[in-house]
């Protein structure tokens, strides 16, 4: 029987626990997931047998993907409101600096100062655009090794617009809380915590998440509130599916019993300390990783002067962002040849008699996108790099095109720094920092 399912060698341990326990599989077969949790009851005799009961389990699965999903979309709708505040006022920013910057251009310090704060904003955007991504995705993120503490910390950004003035948000975080858990259900977890604490404060008040180690083997994600507190029956109740205490219209029910869910499949432990009128603490443990983090930070590169000599084919639809892209690169002494879209870098390329070292196209274009055009243009110069860019996430639901796993890509707005370290350290040595490269931009990926 466990032959059947593929795994017979994860059963010993079960067969033989004193305990009743249960494994949870997941089988795929004709495009189709179905899941079965097998259930170990021993029989309490010196013999060593058990009973086992396998439970389709698939009907209940599902329901929890949509339940989760509606969760989702409920999160989704809360950070709308925070993050179209918070975007129309990088905008109003970047205007406002843009035409003093205009109107004092004879005045160098002025300008530059005016400029350095449109490119702050840019990057405050480029953040809450990058997070906004994260709660969107559908797909299921294998676990990871993450630092939770940065993990928190890089949240900040969305939960500061859904707080309201009279909240004040207080992360605190201890370094080096490393956990293996998928990264996007933390993030869900923590928005629909702190959402909860926000609503359960109307008046205002202090709201404080933490992350410290606890003992030599765990990890604590803590958020507290001052707020209204709750009744021991309603906090019997609190983890339950579809129960609120919110008006009808402005809540699903489901917040919380998905928080409680996404703890357990990581096993987790939640715990809640609450008082009527005195605020609210909810605790979440779970198990240190024994390893670090697979992340490598870049270095800030500011000699850009080792490009001379290098050509590049850029592949970009927009046209201002095709003009700034290559005066960037121009600027550090690369050749580069501009290409509108995917038909034209290939019409270009053929004539172009010199040798091209890189290949830096948009994905998402029209007629022929970037992915295409990159196998065509590998397949009559197999010795040029190729990176990607794009605004869309790489992968998953959302991506309007998918991208090969090991390629290079970088998430729009382009940093610079970042590109040309890929780019002098490529021309350098290509076949010897390829593989870092490509762990590298995997991290930007997923951002």
């Amino acid at each position: 029987m466990f032959r059947a399912f593929g795994v017979e060698k994860d059963m010993g341990d079960y067969l033989e626990g004193p305990e009743t326990s249960h494994y949870d599989v997941e089988e795929k077969k004709d495009d189709r997931l179905t899941w079965h949790r097998f259930h170990f009851i021993p029989y309490g005799r010196k013999i060593n047998a058990c009973l086992v009961v396998v439970e389709d389990t698939s009907e209940s699965k599902i329901m929890e993907g949509q339940y989760f999903q509606a969760q989702r979309l409920e999160s989704l709708g809360q950070l709308a409101g925070g993050v179209a505040h918070d975007f129309n006022n990088i905008l109003s920013i970047i205007d406002g600096y843009a035409r003093m910057a205009k109107k004092h251009i004879e005045n160098r310090d002025d300008t530059l100062n005016y400029l350095e704060r449109i490119g702050q904003a840019v990057q405050r955007g480029a953040a809450l655009t990058s997070q906004l991504l994260t709660f969107g995705r559908h797909k299921i993120i294998k676990d990871s090794v993450v630092d939770l503490g940065q993990l928190v910390r890089d949240q900040e950004p969305l939960l500061r617009p859904l707080m309201d003035a009279s909240i004040n948000l207080n992360i605190r975080t201890d370094d080096d809380v490393f956990v293996q858990v998928p990264g996007d259900d933390i993030c869900q977890i923590l928005l629909n915590l702190c959402i909860n604490a926000r609503d359960a404060m109307p008046d205002g008040g202090n709201l404080i998440v933490e992350v410290r180690k606890s003992g030599e083997e765990g990890a604590v994600l803590r958020v507290i509130d001052t707020g209204m507190g709750m009744k021991s029956e309603v906090k019997a109740r609190m983890f339950d599916p579809f129960f609120t205490t919110k008006d009808q219209g402005k809540g699903t029910g489901l917040g919380l019993s998905m928080v409680y869910g996404l703890v357990k499949d990581m096993k987790g432990d939640i715990s809640v300390l609450t008082k009527e009128g005195s605020g609210t603490s909810i605790t979440i443990q779970l198990p240190l990783s024994a390893r670090a983090p697979d992340f490598q930070e870049i270095s800030e590169n500011e000699d850009r002067g080792d490009l001379n000599g290098l050509t590049a084919l850029v592949a970009e639809d927009e046209p201002d962002l095709l003009n700034i892209l290559s005066g960037t690169l121009e600027d550090m002494g690369v050749t580069v040849i501009k290409a509108s879209n995917g038909n034209e870098a290939l019409a270009l390329q053929e004539d172009y008699e010199g040798g091209i070292d890189f290949l830096l196209t948009d994905v998402v274009m029209p007629d022929l996108n970037g992915v295409k055009l990159a196998e065509l243009f590998k397949s009559v110069r197999p010795e040029s790099q190729v990176m990607f860019m794009s605004g869309y996430p790489a992968n998953g639901d959302m991506a309007r095109v998918s991208l090969p796993e090991d390629a290079l890509m970088m998430p729009k707005p382009i940093d610079v720094n970042k590109l040309v370290s890929i780019i002098q350290d490529m021309a350098k040595a290509p076949s010897d920092v390829k593989a870092h490269w490509k762990k590298i931009t995997g991290q930007w990926r997923r951002a």
